[in-house]
């Protein structure tokens, strides 16, 4: 009889020390817990273009093709005055569909949501270019150097002495500076020897092959 009395009050003890099952009164609901937080993964950034490979240069060969009017070497799109400055302003009616080879530094642009742009958002590119050479069908590379002087530079020159000529004409009179007394063809020819220093000399012929 003694043990069934203290077996009863052994069952009363564990059942009181259990969790209760039974909802919570009056239907309100269980406070959780706080859990600590993760860490936050913040999204990095993306550059504005990808940079260049760890060799530091890119080599496309291919036939140039036009793209909104921009050249393209095996889809990385050149500089339109590294070919001005080596084949001239018609470079694109000589060397359209023509295989060329260009070596320089390469870039992956990503284009800004409002720019107009590629469909793929991003444009290839050859941030600076150390060589363009001609492929010739018998098999040479034709390496082309720029112009010197640079038509890039001439065309500043021109460009200086015209808007000099235009700020003296716009003030003439009393106000007339006294530089303006300048002769716009020495100005033409001292900026032009500018463009020239620094050449080698070469030969008249543009280099060209078929």
């Amino acid at each position: 009889m003694r043990n069934r009395k203290w077996a009863l009050v052994l069952m009363f003890l564990g059942a009181g020390c259990a969790p209760s099952s039974k909802p919570p009164v009056n239907g309100a609901t269980p406070t959780p817990e706080p859990v600590a937080p993760g860490p936050v993964m913040e999204a990095t950034p993306k550059p504005a273009a990808d940079p260049a490979p760890p060799d530091g240069t890119t080599e496309a060969q291919g036939p140039l093709v036009i793209s909104k009017m921009n050249p393209v070497v095996e889809g990385w799109f050149v500089p339109r005055e590294e070919l001005s400055e080596r084949f001239g302003d018609d470079w694109m009616k000589r060397l359209t569909d023509r295989r060329l080879r260009v070596r320089g530094v390469t870039e992956v642009y990503r284009c800004p949501p409002e720019s107009q742009c590629l469909t793929t958002g991003s444009i290839p590119r050859f941030r600076s270019v150390t060589e363009v050479g001609l492929l010739c069908t018998d098999g040479r590379t034709l390496v082309v150097p720029r112009r010197c002087p640079s038509t890039r530079c001439l065309k500043d020159c021109e460009r200086k002495v015209m808007s000099r000529h235009d700020a003296c004409g716009r003030n003439a009179g009393p106000n007339w500076p006294a530089w303006c007394a300048d002769d716009n063809q020495e100005m033409r020819r001292n900026c032009e020897a500018g463009c020239a220093a620094g050449c080698e000399p070469r030969t008249t012929a543009d280099p060209w092959c078929d």
